[in-house]
Protein backbone atom coordinates (compact mmCIF):
# COMPACT_ATOMS: atom_id res chain seq x y z
CA UNK A 1 0.00 0.00 0.00
CA UNK A 2 1.23 3.36 -1.49
CA UNK A 3 2.05 6.31 1.60
CA UNK A 4 1.17 8.54 -0.67
CA UNK A 5 -2.49 6.96 -0.53
CA UNK A 6 -2.24 7.03 3.01
CA UNK A 7 -1.50 10.87 2.97
CA UNK A 8 -4.60 11.13 0.60
CA UNK A 9 -6.53 9.49 2.49
CA UNK A 10 -6.19 11.18 5.92
CA UNK A 11 -6.46 14.53 3.96
CA UNK A 12 -9.78 13.49 2.25
CA UNK A 13 -11.33 12.44 6.15
CA UNK A 14 -10.11 15.72 7.73
CA UNK A 15 -11.64 17.87 5.02
CA UNK A 16 -14.52 15.96 3.82
CA UNK A 17 -14.47 16.83 0.56
CA UNK A 18 -13.37 15.59 -2.62
CA UNK A 19 -12.83 18.63 -4.53
CA UNK A 20 -10.69 20.12 -1.51
CA UNK A 21 -8.43 17.44 -1.10
CA UNK A 22 -7.86 17.59 -4.87
CA UNK A 23 -6.72 21.16 -4.06
CA UNK A 24 -4.63 20.51 -1.68
CA UNK A 25 -2.95 17.54 -3.12
CA UNK A 26 -2.87 19.65 -6.62
CA UNK A 27 -4.07 16.56 -8.42
CA UNK A 28 -7.76 16.16 -10.52
CA UNK A 29 -11.08 15.52 -8.40
CA UNK A 30 -11.53 12.55 -10.46
CA UNK A 31 -7.36 10.93 -9.50
CA UNK A 32 -8.98 11.24 -5.66
CA UNK A 33 -12.24 8.99 -6.17
CA UNK A 34 -9.88 6.33 -8.31
CA UNK A 35 -7.57 6.46 -5.85
CA UNK A 36 -9.94 6.09 -3.00
CA UNK A 37 -12.50 3.80 -5.00
CA UNK A 38 -8.81 1.39 -5.00
CA UNK A 39 -7.95 1.62 -1.69
CA UNK A 40 -11.42 0.92 -0.78
CA UNK A 41 -11.27 -2.23 -3.07
CA UNK A 42 -7.98 -3.01 -1.72
CA UNK A 43 -9.07 -3.34 1.65
CA UNK A 44 -12.67 -5.20 0.33
CA UNK A 45 -14.87 -2.47 2.74
CA UNK A 46 -16.39 0.93 2.39
CA UNK A 47 -14.35 3.60 4.15
CA UNK A 48 -16.60 7.12 2.91
CA UNK A 49 -20.49 8.03 2.93
CA UNK A 50 -21.32 11.03 0.51
CA UNK A 51 -24.44 12.81 0.83
CA UNK A 52 -26.36 14.28 -2.34
CA UNK A 53 -24.43 17.75 -0.83
CA UNK A 54 -20.91 15.96 -1.62
CA UNK A 55 -20.67 15.89 2.01
CA UNK A 56 -17.92 13.33 2.97
CA UNK A 57 -18.05 11.00 6.18
CA UNK A 58 -16.42 8.18 7.70
CA UNK A 59 -17.79 4.88 7.79
CA UNK A 60 -17.03 2.78 10.95
CA UNK A 61 -14.32 0.83 8.95
CA UNK A 62 -13.13 4.58 7.52
CA UNK A 63 -12.81 6.04 11.39
CA UNK A 64 -10.27 2.73 12.23
CA UNK A 65 -8.68 2.91 8.89
CA UNK A 66 -8.23 6.57 9.60
CA UNK A 67 -6.77 6.00 12.75
CA UNK A 68 -4.29 3.25 11.56
CA UNK A 69 -3.28 5.82 8.77
CA UNK A 70 -2.29 8.82 11.63
CA UNK A 71 -0.20 5.75 13.03
CA UNK A 72 1.44 4.85 10.53
CA UNK A 73 2.20 8.70 8.94
CA UNK A 74 3.61 9.79 12.44
CA UNK A 75 6.01 7.22 12.68
CA UNK A 76 7.00 7.97 9.21
CA UNK A 77 7.97 11.58 10.00
CA UNK A 78 9.58 10.44 13.04
CA UNK A 79 11.88 8.62 11.52
CA UNK A 80 12.59 11.51 8.99
CA UNK A 81 13.05 13.41 11.78
CA UNK A 82 15.71 11.16 13.15
CA UNK A 83 17.31 10.42 9.96
CA UNK A 84 17.77 14.67 9.46
CA UNK A 85 19.14 15.00 12.85
CA UNK A 86 22.14 12.53 12.34
CA UNK A 87 23.01 13.95 9.14
CA UNK A 88 23.59 17.38 10.43
CA UNK A 89 23.89 17.03 13.90
CA UNK A 90 20.83 19.50 14.53
CA UNK A 91 17.54 18.70 16.39
CA UNK A 92 14.83 19.62 14.11
CA UNK A 93 11.20 21.00 15.37
CA UNK A 94 8.54 21.39 12.92
CA UNK A 95 6.58 24.34 14.00
CA UNK A 96 2.79 24.57 12.49
CA UNK A 97 1.70 28.48 12.02
CA UNK A 98 -1.46 29.63 10.45
CA UNK A 99 -0.69 30.40 7.13
CA UNK A 100 -2.08 33.94 7.80
CA UNK A 101 0.70 34.47 10.90
CA UNK A 102 3.33 36.65 10.59
CA UNK A 103 6.78 35.23 10.73
CA UNK A 104 8.12 38.04 12.92
CA UNK A 105 7.35 36.49 16.40
CA UNK A 106 9.05 33.53 15.01
CA UNK A 107 12.17 35.71 14.43
CA UNK A 108 12.27 36.35 17.70
CA UNK A 109 11.81 33.08 19.23
CA UNK A 110 14.37 32.00 16.52
CA UNK A 111 16.91 34.75 18.07
CA UNK A 112 16.05 34.09 21.77
CA UNK A 113 16.29 30.19 21.37
CA UNK A 114 19.83 30.56 19.49
CA UNK A 115 21.26 32.14 22.69
CA UNK A 116 20.25 29.05 25.12
CA UNK A 117 20.05 26.28 22.47
CA UNK A 118 22.00 26.80 19.41
CA UNK A 119 21.88 23.16 18.46
CA UNK A 120 18.06 23.39 18.04
CA UNK A 121 16.32 24.13 14.28
CA UNK A 122 12.86 25.60 13.90
CA UNK A 123 11.33 24.71 10.59
CA UNK A 124 8.38 26.36 9.88
CA UNK A 125 5.00 24.74 8.72
CA UNK A 126 2.30 26.79 6.89
CA UNK A 127 -1.08 25.76 6.96
CA UNK A 128 -4.75 26.58 7.48
CA UNK A 129 -6.54 25.71 10.40
CA UNK A 130 -7.82 22.19 9.15
CA UNK A 131 -4.26 21.75 8.13
CA UNK A 132 -2.54 22.16 11.52
CA UNK A 133 -4.74 20.11 12.89
CA UNK A 134 -3.78 16.97 10.26
CA UNK A 135 0.07 17.91 10.48
CA UNK A 136 -0.29 17.61 14.16
CA UNK A 137 -2.51 14.36 14.32
CA UNK A 138 -0.06 12.81 11.59
CA UNK A 139 3.29 13.98 13.36
CA UNK A 140 4.57 16.23 10.82
CA UNK A 141 4.43 18.87 12.95
CA UNK A 142 6.07 18.60 16.74
CA UNK A 143 4.09 21.70 18.14
CA UNK A 144 1.73 23.94 16.72
CA UNK A 145 1.19 27.60 17.66
CA UNK A 146 -2.16 28.96 16.15
CA UNK A 147 -5.50 29.53 18.21
CA UNK A 148 -7.06 26.70 20.25
CA UNK A 149 -10.19 25.76 18.33
CA UNK A 150 -9.48 22.98 15.98
CA UNK A 151 -6.59 21.87 17.87
CA UNK A 152 -8.69 20.38 21.14
CA UNK A 153 -8.86 16.61 21.70
CA UNK A 154 -6.41 15.31 19.72
CA UNK A 155 -5.61 11.95 20.97
CA UNK A 156 -1.81 11.87 22.27
CA UNK A 157 -1.55 16.09 22.30
CA UNK A 158 -0.65 18.21 25.21
CA UNK A 159 -1.42 22.09 25.18
CA UNK A 160 -0.29 24.94 26.93
CA UNK A 161 -1.83 28.40 26.80
CA UNK A 162 0.26 31.15 25.73
CA UNK A 163 -2.44 34.19 25.63
CA UNK A 164 -5.94 35.25 25.58
CA UNK A 165 -7.76 37.87 24.01
CA UNK A 166 -10.66 39.85 23.60
CA UNK A 167 -11.84 39.55 19.55
CA UNK A 168 -12.24 43.21 18.26
CA UNK A 169 -14.03 44.17 14.73
CA UNK A 170 -11.45 44.58 12.07
CA UNK A 171 -12.72 47.31 9.58
CA UNK A 172 -11.03 49.27 6.83
CA UNK A 173 -9.38 52.68 7.04
CA UNK A 174 -12.29 53.90 4.94
CA UNK A 175 -15.22 52.04 6.77
CA UNK A 176 -18.05 54.21 8.73
CA UNK A 177 -16.42 52.79 12.06
CA UNK A 178 -13.14 53.33 11.44
CA UNK A 179 -12.48 56.18 14.12
CA UNK A 180 -14.75 54.78 16.51
CA UNK A 181 -13.21 53.56 19.79
CA UNK A 182 -15.89 50.50 20.22
CA UNK A 183 -19.31 49.79 18.89
CA UNK A 184 -22.04 48.08 20.44
CA UNK A 185 -23.46 44.68 18.62
CA UNK A 186 -26.64 46.05 17.04
CA UNK A 187 -24.89 48.79 15.63
CA UNK A 188 -23.28 46.11 13.21
CA UNK A 189 -26.54 44.64 11.89
CA UNK A 190 -26.72 44.85 8.20
CA UNK A 191 -23.07 44.66 7.81
CA UNK A 192 -21.22 41.75 5.78
CA UNK A 193 -18.71 40.08 7.63
CA UNK A 194 -16.12 38.06 6.45
CA UNK A 195 -15.07 34.46 7.87
CA UNK A 196 -12.70 31.76 6.76
CA UNK A 197 -15.06 28.69 5.47
CA UNK A 198 -15.73 25.47 7.34
CA UNK A 199 -13.76 23.60 4.70
CA UNK A 200 -10.47 25.03 5.83
CA UNK A 201 -11.86 25.72 9.18
CA UNK A 202 -14.31 23.38 10.34
CA UNK A 203 -13.82 23.70 14.10
CA UNK A 204 -13.23 27.80 14.14
CA UNK A 205 -16.15 28.06 11.69
CA UNK A 206 -18.47 26.59 13.66
CA UNK A 207 -17.41 28.45 17.10
CA UNK A 208 -17.19 31.85 14.93
CA UNK A 209 -20.91 31.68 14.58
CA UNK A 210 -21.74 30.34 17.57
CA UNK A 211 -19.93 32.97 19.46
CA UNK A 212 -21.39 35.97 16.80
CA UNK A 213 -25.07 34.17 18.67
CA UNK A 214 -24.00 34.49 22.01
CA UNK A 215 -22.96 37.69 22.09
CA UNK A 216 -25.88 39.14 20.18
CA UNK A 217 -24.01 40.46 17.12
CA UNK A 218 -26.55 39.73 13.99
CA UNK A 219 -24.61 37.99 10.91
CA UNK A 220 -27.22 38.63 8.32
CA UNK A 221 -24.95 38.60 5.34
CA UNK A 222 -21.50 36.40 5.48
CA UNK A 223 -18.62 36.10 3.60
CA UNK A 224 -16.59 32.66 3.75
CA UNK A 225 -13.15 32.49 2.26
CA UNK A 226 -10.63 29.94 1.88
CA UNK A 227 -7.42 31.58 3.47
CA UNK A 228 -6.38 34.22 5.94
CA UNK A 229 -5.04 36.05 3.01
CA UNK A 230 -8.35 36.18 0.94
CA UNK A 231 -9.67 37.19 4.51
CA UNK A 232 -7.43 40.39 4.68
CA UNK A 233 -7.62 41.57 1.28
CA UNK A 234 -12.04 41.78 1.99
CA UNK A 235 -11.16 44.11 4.84
CA UNK A 236 -8.13 45.86 3.31
CA UNK A 237 -10.68 46.46 0.22
CA UNK A 238 -13.74 47.44 2.90
CA UNK A 239 -15.86 44.78 0.70
CA UNK A 240 -16.41 43.23 4.42
CA UNK A 241 -16.09 43.40 8.43
CA UNK A 242 -14.30 40.43 10.66
CA UNK A 243 -14.32 39.92 14.07
CA UNK A 244 -11.07 38.47 15.56
CA UNK A 245 -7.92 38.14 18.20
CA UNK A 246 -5.61 40.57 16.64
CA UNK A 247 -1.95 40.67 18.13
CA UNK A 248 0.20 43.31 16.69
CA UNK A 249 3.16 40.48 15.50
CA UNK A 250 0.69 37.53 14.72
CA UNK A 251 -1.85 39.00 12.30
CA UNK A 252 -0.44 39.71 8.33
CA UNK A 253 -3.33 42.86 8.37
CA UNK A 254 -2.21 46.02 7.25
CA UNK A 255 -2.34 48.15 9.77
CA UNK A 256 -2.67 51.45 7.45
CA UNK A 257 -5.37 50.12 5.87
CA UNK A 258 -7.24 48.27 8.75
CA UNK A 259 -8.54 49.83 12.14
CA UNK A 260 -9.76 47.76 15.00
CA UNK A 261 -12.66 48.67 17.22
CA UNK A 262 -13.49 47.10 20.42
CA UNK A 263 -16.83 45.70 20.35
CA UNK A 264 -18.77 46.63 23.88
CA UNK A 265 -19.66 43.72 25.81
CA UNK A 266 -18.41 40.75 24.21
CA UNK A 267 -17.75 38.03 26.20
CA UNK A 268 -16.39 35.68 23.87
CA UNK A 269 -12.15 35.00 24.87
CA UNK A 270 -10.08 33.39 22.29
CA UNK A 271 -6.69 31.76 23.47
CA UNK A 272 -3.48 31.04 21.64
CA UNK A 273 -1.88 27.33 22.87
CA UNK A 274 0.59 25.75 21.98
CA UNK A 275 -0.29 22.13 21.25
CA UNK A 276 2.35 19.57 21.33
CA UNK A 277 2.86 15.80 21.04
CA UNK A 278 2.74 14.29 24.02
CA UNK A 279 5.66 11.70 23.15
CA UNK A 280 7.95 14.86 23.32
CA UNK A 281 6.89 16.14 26.93
CA UNK A 282 10.23 15.53 28.71
CA UNK A 283 12.24 16.04 25.09
CA UNK A 284 14.80 19.12 26.54
CA UNK A 285 14.53 21.09 22.94
CA UNK A 286 10.57 21.20 22.80
CA UNK A 287 11.13 22.15 26.75
CA UNK A 288 13.40 24.57 25.64
CA UNK A 289 11.02 25.77 22.63
CA UNK A 290 7.80 25.99 24.51
CA UNK A 291 9.54 28.13 27.80
CA UNK A 292 11.09 30.87 25.21
CA UNK A 293 7.64 31.23 23.28
CA UNK A 294 5.87 31.78 26.50
CA UNK A 295 8.56 34.20 26.87
CA UNK A 296 8.18 36.10 23.66
CA UNK A 297 4.13 36.19 24.14
CA UNK A 298 4.01 37.15 27.20
CA UNK A 299 6.13 40.53 26.25
CA UNK A 300 3.78 43.36 26.49
CA UNK A 301 1.47 44.06 22.97
CA UNK A 302 -1.14 45.77 22.04
CA UNK A 303 -3.66 45.64 18.84
CA UNK A 304 -2.92 47.51 15.68
CA UNK A 305 -4.13 50.78 15.38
Amino acid sequence: MQLERLKMFATLAECRSFSRTAEVSFISQSAVSQQIASLEKELGCRLLERDRKGNVSLTPAGQVFYEGCLDTLREYENTLTRLRNLTDGKRSLNIGMASGSSVEWLGQITDLLSAVAPDIRLSPVFEEFNGLRYALESGRCDAVVSIEFGLTDIPGVLYEELIELEPVLLVSRRHRLADRESVRPEELAGERFVTISEKNARHSYEHWLRARREDGIPVTDLLKVETTQAQAAMVEMNEAVAVLPLLRDLTRFNSFKCAPVRIEGIRERVRYVIAYRESLKDDPNLQKFVEVTKLVYGRERTIIR
